[in-house]
């Protein structure tokens, strides 16, 4: 950027010609060091500027290089990425920012030394920080011995870093590592699986000594109270002995990170190709597709290989799979695909493309709070609450609001829940929502705005609120910040979710269909199921709307409930009008209110 801005300040002045090109040292320096994607100009740019980086005379450059060992004839995009940019970049994190300015910029041999050994020294205290966590959690495993399954927790240890010193436990040991990061009455864990065990799966079977966990098979994360991390190391481990033992694991491979379909791009792939070559001692980067669909399977290269599209987010990108020859089970719904992403280039054209290594189901589930899990006795408690309102609660907060609207639901989610956070999903429906993300994602808790409204206390365990759909209505809206310092909303919903809101809104407004289905239903078929009933003409009719369709009609005296079931009063019932009750007013106004809240929002998503 400082380079184009040079040319076009040359240009403005009427000067001809680039700036001087002894500074292309300093581009090929930032444009690696800021992993800018090498192609087109940026990558002319970066092989010229390696060449003037191997003759620079700069005392900054030529100081810098000695402190990394770095030999000017030798030096590539590798050397600039993993020993030059790692110290520049270190002054910063460690130290003092402008120092890497003052060492680029002076012209004096005896200072640039100085500096340069100043950012060698603030690189090393870097490393040091994230070595000295794993040297500690070395000396527990090897003070544990063998062991199948390691839990080991501290509570010095940067809950940032646990999760790469985990990955490398895990490696070391070949066997599953769980790194906690303990803080005060509770600790942020990580965990790392091998080949196989499935990693979500041991945490649910150890959930009794667990807050909360999820993630993936390879990677998940969880929060544990301080005074059950022993408990759970226990039950982890021999929960691991058990899988090992008779070899019932599923294979898995490490992920690097998780991301949606709508995250793979041209960009970032050519920004992985930077960090190449790859092999031994830095393998190619693994990334995790969660819950994506596989279509348009065609085999290649003689039947040996396949050849499919990943469906992600709304996004398509293609993909290979090379050594099958047939889709895995579960392609047509959702599977969790595990590879990498590369730019593939055939006689003159590039295309991006993803090599797939594994897919595996996903696994775990999805909690709705603030009601019971049985529709009828949801249903039972809304009665027992009585009329709804909305709960007092203070609008000043600290909740950080991101806004994330346009990036994948499943991927925000999987990235989130894997990393050990603790996460609330926030909808127009639980009910609704939960079948719809059930099989891709799983591991979080999911409410509706309505029962958070009711009692928004729900939310304060929870550093992440995800705000699938949007809120209706302005007393929603000021909760969304209303939380803890620490504490993020990300708002996702576009507008495929407005248009689920909208719908469900509708659903809820027509109480009329809903009466009549119902009622004729208690005419037709007195001694049914309660909850059949209630059901009557709509199977996904919320606990909330028929406890109002009962509420309405004992208000209009056309049947009792006594607790368990619901009679008619009359087989000849006196006309009634509905807006004698009200019960069903309010929820017209509700609806209303709701509609002219979402008004403005449709208009701009129209």
């Amino acid at each position: 950027m400082a380079y184009k801005f040079a040319q076009a300040l040359r240009a403005a002045r009427g000067v001809d010609g680039n700036p001087d090109e002894d500074d292309l040292d300093l581009v090929a320096l930032a444009t690696v060091a800021d992993c800018v994607p090498l192609i087109r100009e940026n990558r002319r740019l970066v092989r010229e500027g390696l060449v003037a980086l191997a003759r620079t005379q700069r005392p900054g450059l030529r100081a810098l290089m000695r402190v990394a060992q770095v030999d000017p004839a030798e030096i590539d995009e590798k050397t600039i990425g993993f020993r030059l940019a790692p110290r520049i970049n270190a002054a910063g994190r460690m130290q003092r920012a402008d120092s890497g300015v003052e060492l680029m910029l002076t012209d004096d041999p005896v200072r640039a030394d100085a500096i340069a050994a100043e950012l060698d020294h603030a690189n090393n205290e870097r490393k040091l920080v994230e070595s000295r966590i794993r040297y500690e959690a070395e000396a527990q495993a090897a003070a544990l011995g063998p062991r199948d399954g390691y839990v080991l927790a501290s509570e010095d240890w940067h809950p940032g870093v646990i999760g790469i010193v985990a990955a490398r436990l895990a490696e070391t040991h070949q066997r599953p590592v769980v790194i906690v990061a303990l803080d005060g009455p509770e600790g942020s864990g990580s965990g790392r699986s091998v080949p196989g065990f499935d990693l979500l799966a041991g945490f649910e079977a150890c959930a009794e000594h667990l807050l909360r966990f999820g993630g993936h098979r390879a990677a998940a994360g969880c929060t544990v109270a301080s005074s059950s991390v022993a408990a759970f190391a226990e039950s982890f481990e021999q929960y691991c002995s058990a899988i090992f033992a008779d070899q019932r694991g599923t294979a898995v491979g490490h992920a690097d990170a998780v991301v949606g379909g709508d995250g793979l791009s041209m960009e970032l792939a050519e920004q992985l190709t930077a960090l190449g070559p790859f092999g031994i001692g830095n393998p190619k980067p693994k990334l995790l597709i969660p819950g994506a669909r596989l279509d348009g399977a065609r085999s290649m290269g003689e039947g040996k290989h396949l050849r499919c599209t990943i469906n992600s987010a709304g996004l398509r990108v293609g993909a290979v799979a090379f050594g099958t020859a047939r889709l895995p089970d579960g392609a047509e719904t959702a599977l969790d695909v595990l590879g990498s992403l590369e730019v593939n280039r055939w006689r003159g054209a590039e295309e991006l493309r993803f090599v797939i290594e594994e897919t595996v189901l996903p696994s775990g589930s999805i909690e709705l709070l603030g009601r019971p899990e049985d529709d009828l006795e949801a249903t039972l408690a809304v009665l027992a609450a009585g009329p709804f309102t909305v709960a007092e609660f203070g609008s000043e907060g600290e909740r950080e609001v991101l806004d994330r609207r346009g990036a994948g639901v499943v991927g925000v989610l999987a990235s989130l829940v894997g990393g050990g956070e603790n996460v609330l999903v926030v909808s127009a429906s639980e009910q609704r929502r939960r079948a719809q993300l059930a099989g891709r994602v799983a591991g979080f808790s999911l409410t509706s705005w309505a029962l958070l409204l009711a009692k928004p206390s729900l939310a304060d365990p929870f550093t992440h609120l995800v705000l699938l759909d949007p809120p209706q209505s302005r007393a929603a809206e000021q909760l969304i910040s209303g939380g803890p310092q620490g504490s993020y909303a990300h708002q996702l919903w576009g507008p495929s979710e407005l248009r689920f809101t909208l719908d469900e809104l509708e659903r809820n407004a027509d109480l009329r269909g809903s009466m009549a289905a119902v009622y004729r239903a208690l005419r037709e078929s007195p001694k049914s199921p309660l909850l059949e009933q209630l059901r009557s003409g709509d199977d996904q009719r919320s606990p909330a709307t028929m406890a109002i369709v009962i509420r309405v009609l004992e208000e209009l005296e056309l049947a009792h409930f006594d607790g368990t079931s619901l009679v008619l009063v009359s087989d000849s019932p006196t006309r009634r009008e509905l807006e004698s009750s009200p019960t069903f007013m309010a929820n017209t106004r509700e609806v209303e209110e709701a509609r002219e809240w979402l008004s403005p929002i449709a208009s701009l998503a129209a």
